[in-house]
């Protein structure tokens, strides 16, 4: 019984572990994405200077 609750723990753990990560990958593939967008806009506006 105890050991099968350990287990149950290690389980939960890793999902929580699993879901944090997750978060965080979508988290860094949005940024690199906005990153993307925010240098097209760059390179953009360096061919139309804008004075």
């Amino acid at each position: 019984m105890k050991n099968s609750k350990k287990h149950l723990f290690g389980i939960v753990f890793v999902v929580k572990y699993w879901k944090m990560n997750k978060k965080k990958n979508i988290n860094r593939i949005r940024l690199d994405a906005q990153y993307q967008a925010s240098r097209k806009q760059g390179e953009a506006n360096e061919k139309i200077p804008e004075f």
